[in-house]
């Protein structure tokens, strides 16, 4: 990457959990930004935005059409993409849909690739996730980037397709590529959208504490909660990095924590709502996106942390904290 200038940098799946993070990360670095996406961001997220820098462009357009990603590529002439617009896919919606999720996560990223290197984009980000490791993540283990991914889920199928994809395209193009496979996160700006099938257990027990509904939960076992603010702003570093090391790098702390925490703050937040331990996952209200009493495998992010630093995580507590204050000051129920 040049040093004497801040790069333009695009983010495509933009009004997105992490799409909205990466845009608050990219204006605190400031970066100008551009974005594209197939939704509008939601006015409190303007709103935000606004209140830290000028803020980006959003194009409307669907990673699936290939000549309006091109247009909107030659239109801004970025020198990093970050790539994070993806279905990130329930087992539900692969049995009914499952020609949708290959034409978004996987042609959609070589649309992408392609736009890149035909408007002289020097590096391209793309956002991959732990699911690659399939059957990895469960266990005692570690789990690091040269872990085999063997995926089990046509989310995590899609997303080694696309790293493969990026692989091969910056063997042959010469664009400066590098992957991200982020870990289960949660944090500000996570909201449904008809692209993201389920959300954390920690907005789930948020909005129903928000609605004085009671909650059914399972005790979850330990795993690397990455809270979205920052992996947000360590993928941006990484694709602002002049020469990073490596081609993939696992995003996430290397401490490990549950949701049992957060359940005892929302108690605190919300003393009239109820909250019930239950033993199995189809008596709660809560769902998972694996059964929660399986033991994860830590997963390890030597790799980001020698790139990077090690000022890069809060402990899990204060990342809880920082989240439930966020909360207070943005109704859950309004994106």
């Amino acid at each position: 990457m040049p040093s004497e200038a801040k790069p333009a940098v695009l983010v495509t799946g933009a009004t997105g959990f992490l799409g909205i993070n990466l845009l608050h990360a990219l204006s605190l670095a400031g970066v100008r930004t551009m974005g594209m996406a197939s939704n509008p961001l939601p006015q409190t997220a303007l709103n935000s935005l606004a209140e830290s820098g000028p803020l980006p462009v959003v194009e409307l357009v669907d990673v699936r059409d290939s000549t309006a990603v091109s247009e909107v590529f030659s239109k801004y002439r970025p020198m990093v993409a970050i790539h994070a617009a993806a279905i990130t896919s329930s087992a539900d919606r692969e049995r009914r849909s499952a020609q949708a999720i290959i034409d978004v996560n996987v042609a959609g990223t070589q649309s992408v690739l392609d736009a890149c290197t035909a408007s002289g984009v020097q590096r391209m980000l793309y956002i991959s996730s732990g699911a690659v490791y399939g059957e990895a993540t469960f266990g005692t283990e570690s789990v690091g980037e040269t872990t085999p991914a063997v995926p089990t889920r046509l989310y995590g199928v899609t997303k080694l397709a696309g790293e493969s994809l990026v692989r091969r395209h910056s063997e042959l193009h010469g664009l400066g590529t590098v992957t991200a496979r982020l870990s289960a996160a949660f944090g500000p700006w996570e909201y449904p959208t008809d692209v993201r099938d389920l959300m954390s257990p920690m907005l789930q027990l948020a909005t129903a504490a928000h609605c004085n509904e009671t909650s059914r939960y399972v005790t979850d076992t330990k795993r690397n909660w990455a809270y979205a603010p920052e992996a947000a702003a360590a993928i941006v570093a990484l694709a602002l990095k002049p020469e990073p090391a490596y081609d993939c790098y696992n995003v996430c702390p290397q401490s490990l924590g549950t949701c049992e925490p957060w359940v005892e703050r929302l108690r605190g937040a919300y003393p009239d709502t109820g909250f019930i331990a239950v033993r199995a996952p189809e008596d709660a209200t809560v769902v998972y996106d694996a059964d929660p009493r399986r033991e994860r495998a830590p997963i390890t992010a030597d790799r980001i942390r020698q790139e990077l630093g090690s000022g890069l995580w809060s402990t899990h507590a204060a990342s809880l904290d920082h989240y439930l204050a966020w909360l207070k000051a943005h109704n859950p129920n309004d994106f």
